[in-house]
């Protein structure tokens, strides 16, 4: 669940700007349930095969699998520390493990990585100064990083309809 901050004081009592103002004061109320783990507990290998289960994966090979739980087990320490920043007030949203834990974006060429770097860092940067505007009453919503930050303008709807 994402919790966004309150919206700041608009001027004006139009119905439509105090249900909006209630509706994020409840959610910036709610509590989400913080998820952290440790990857040294005698439970990891647990662990994994059941979120295997809830999630229904399977693999080819002891190697493949090998390569996911890695993936899987990094996705646990960026979500522990994620969320550990959440306390501090650092960020705005918490994170969880889910579906895609095992999953990780690989570029061709290191060429094409850099790029993709590039235009992700271009994104975070634009999406941190719209969060900005909105702290200061200049827009009525928040904007995140998602899983086509890494996209130039055009591509997602293509990489979408393929």
């Amino acid at each position: 669940m994402r919790i966004s901050l309150p919206c700041p004081p608009h001027s004006g009592n139009s119905t439509a700007t105090t249900l909006n103002s209630r509706l994020h004061t409840a959610m910036a109320e709610e509590k989400p349930e913080l998820e952290f783990y440790d990857n040294n507990s005698g439970d990891v290998d647990k662990e994994f095969e059941e979120w295997k289960q809830k999630f229904e994966k399977s693999y080819e090979s002891p190697e493949e699998e090998a390569k996911r739980k890695k993936l899987w087990l990094q996705t646990r320490v960026m979500v522990t520390e994620h969320n550990r920043k959440y306390q501090r007030g650092m960020v705005t949203y918490t994170m969880g493990v889910n579906q895609f834990a095992d999953l990780r974006k690989s570029y061709e060429s290191p060429e094409e990585e850099a790029k993709r770097k590039k235009l992700w860092l271009q994104t975070r940067v634009k999406v941190t100064e719209h969060n900005r505007k909105y702290q200061r009453g200049m827009f009525t919503y928040t904007m995140g990083v998602n899983q086509f930050a890494d996209q130039a303008e055009g591509e997602y709807p293509h990489s979408c309809l393929h």
